[in-house]
């Protein structure tokens, strides 16, 4: 298995280690080549806000069965379902936190408590419609609480005297981009613009 690292051209293998022909490794001075940041760990703690939601639990499942550590972090609204990490709640790499990310005192507490080596912030109040008929919920979780997570993980970066190798992923609902045009072949891209429809 390998991964491309289009900015420099390399392959690497998953131990952070170049593939190289012989003739490469003749013309590169590897000494001055980094491998990517998500290869210089083996295994990563990761904390996922959200992660009892549908795509939450899907990450927490693909990181477990990969070797990872996962905190997860969720406040159990309406659209969570804990049987969906049901097949991974035993396994020693795997813990549940019951919270809200508006709090922002919880937040520091859970950090400082798993220690984790990165973020996957992916809780949220979706649906348009519900946007609509209750705005403070979204206002609360998807501004107040998406900025408290981001603050709280520098906190927590800074104590750590701000490793290079520690990542902040913010995953965010698809509803930004607001609606595709009614053609099968129109998709969304990495660089389509934000054109929410929810007021």
């Amino acid at each position: 298995i390998m991964l491309n690292d289009p900015d420099i051209g390399i392959n690497w293998d998953l131990n952070g280690e170049p593939i190289l022909s012989s003739k490469d490794a003749d013309d590169l001075h590897l000494k001055d080549i980094e491998s990517p940041f998500y290869l210089r760990k083996k295994f990563w703690k990761l904390l996922v806000s959200g992660g009892a939601c549908l795509i939450g639990s899907a990450v927490d499942r693909l990181a477990i069965e990969r070797g990872h550590s996962v905190v997860n972090v969720d406040g159990l609204t309406y659209a969570v379902c804990l049987e969906n990490t049901a097949s991974v709640a035993n396994n020693p790499n795997y813990a549940f936190e019951h919270a809200d990310i508006r709090n922002r005192s919880t937040l520091d507490q859970i950090f400082a408590k798993h220690k984790p080596d990165g973020v996957m912030h992916l809780a949220a109040e979706s649906r348009v419609d519900r946007s609509i008929d209750g705005p403070r919920d979204f206002i609360e979780t998807n501004i107040v609480g998406t900025f408290n997570m981001p603050e709280a993980s520098r906190a927590y970066w800074t104590q750590l005297t701000s490793p290079s190798d520690f990542r902040f992923h913010h995953i965010s609902t698809d509803e930004v981009f607001g609606s595709l045009v009614e053609d099968p072949n129109s998709l969304f891209a990495e660089d389509t613009s934000y054109d929410t429809r929810s007021p």
